[in-house]
Parts: C-alpha cells; structure tokens; sequence
C-alpha cells in the first residue's frame, strides 16, 4: 500500500467518524444556584440524546439515577416536610406508576423521595436537561426528558 492511499483512507475514516461522533453529543452540564444564607446547590450531569436512556423502561417502583446526575448542597433544604442534609446526592426519578415520575436524591443504599410535579405528553426535549429556577424563597428542580417534565420545590431549611 502507498503511502498516498494509506493517506486518503485516513482522511476518508476521519471524514466518516466525526461527523458520526458529533451527532448525539454528551457533555457535561454544571447548574449552581446561591440561597441568601451564601451556600450554594449544584447539580451536575452529562446531557445525552433521549433515546439513549428512556425511562418509560424503567420498572415500577425503581429509581434511576440519569447519567451519574449529581447534586450537592452547602446547606441542609427543604422538599415539603422532608429536610435534606447538606451533602452530596444522585439525583434520581422514581418511577411510582405507569406514567408517574418523581424525582428522588440518593446517597449510598438511601433514597429521598421529593415531592414532585410531574408532566407528560410535551413536546419531545430532545436531549436531558436539569435546571434550577428560583420561585420566591425557595427553587424548583426540573429535569425534562424526551416528552416528560418533573419538578421539585426545594428551600433553606
């Protein structure tokens, strides 16, 4: 083989390859919202395409935790009557019902359940997204995936 076709296979390969690997990109995210007391709550997460993690498979009653979603507080919050200890988490999606979500905060063997909102039947986020939106005194964390939306108020304790 010479070296000038060995050449154009190379640039053949990388001419087929990036574009392939550009297609569904997976990046990491980082989200930080700062309360009034100057502590903070970070989720981090990779962002990936919808079909590439679909709830819908997951089993009733189990959590999933998306793409290694972390969250971590500098403060101890508040999610209705439950109090969270500062610290870090997965943040996971409980899956209560055939098309019931929740989100859910783990750490080790331990499961937090968050009360939720949940919403179906939008139209399709094509990629995962997590985000936290200040409401008032407290923040709501929403993940929105394919045609789904959860979201959970949380607060200073």
């Amino acid at each position: 083989m010479t070296k000038s076709f060995r050449s154009l296979i190379a640039i053949a390969g990388v001419l087929v390859i990036v574009p392939v690997l550009m297609a569904h990109p997976h990046f990491g995210k980082k989200t930080t919202f700062s309360f009034s007391q100057g502590k903070d709550v970070t989720i981090a997460y990779v962002t990936v395409p919808y079909n590439e993690g679909n709830p819908d498979r997951l089993e009733v009653g189990k959590n999933w935790t998306p793409f290694g979603s972390k969250f971590t507080s500098g403060l101890a919050l508040k999610n209705g009557s439950t109090t969270i200890d500062a610290g870090e988490y997965t943040l996971q999606i409980h899956k209560s019902g055939a098309n019931e979500y929740s989100l859910a905060l783990g750490k080790g063997s331990d499961t937090i359940p968050l009360k939720s909102v949940f919403k179906s039947n939008l139209p399709n986020a094509d990629h995962l997204d997590i985000s936290i939106t200040p409401v008032g005194d407290s923040v709501h964390v929403t993940l929105r995936f394919g045609t789904f939306l959860v979201a959970a108020p949380i607060a200073a304790a």
